[in-house]
Formats: C-alpha cells, structure tokens, sequence
C-alpha cells in the first residue's frame, strides 16, 4: 500500500476494483447477455479503469498471484503490514461478484426455443 492509504482504505479499494473487473468477464460470458465482439473491449476497459484508479493508492494487484511472485522471489511477502490486503480483497470481490451474477441468473426468465420450421 502506498503511503498514506490505510489498511481498510486499501481492502475496500482492492475489492472493488476485483469486483468490478470480475462482474464485467462474469457479464460478458453469459449466455444471457450476448455481449459478442464487445466483450474483449469491455474487460479490457474495466481493467484498464482499475489500474488507471487503483495504481497510484494501492498498486492495483487485483490477483493474488501478481502479488505472490514478486514478493516471494524479492523476499518481501509479509515484510509490510499492507501486503495481506492483496491475497484477501481480491477473494472477497470475485466472491461478491459472483453472488451478485447468480443472483441476477436466478431472477431471469429462461428463454423459450421456438422451432425454426
């Protein structure tokens, strides 16, 4: 975390942007909503907007294995308090991703195929 930015600021920070990120690639690969040749650029915008967002408060990980590497090879994995922050937050926004995306397939009204004849 950078200076300045608190251990919650960053969890609620990190979160949201994992949220985001995943509710965009769950959305566009449903079924339901057909995204087709937008999806691409959909994902690539919503990451783009974390990064553009998050980089300069938290280093916008938005994966735990971003994070794992570096500090693992650099020796640095639990060398600062903040560094938990990346291994739980991004967790906890895909898992609110998905719940929000099952709950919404679950409020939809299946389609009806109709015969091409």
């Amino acid at each position: 975390l950078m200076p300045g930015v608190s251990w919650r600021q960053g969890f609620a920070l990190e979160t949201a942007m994992t949220f985001l990120l995943m509710n965009t690639a769950l959305h566009t690969a449903d079924d339901f909503r057909a995204a087709g040749l937008m999806a691409p650029w959909a994902r690539g915008s919503t990451l783009t907007f974390c990064i553009l967002l998050g980089y300069p408060l938290t280093g916008a990980s938005l994966s735990p294995a971003r994070t794992l590497g570096p500090n693992l090879f650099a020796g640095l994995l639990f060398a600062t308090p903040g560094t938990l922050v990346y291994f739980t937050a991004p967790f906890v926004g895909a898992w609110l991703a998905a719940a929000l995306w099952k709950c919404l397939a679950l409020m939809q009204v299946p389609r009806v195929k109709r015969d091409p004849q």
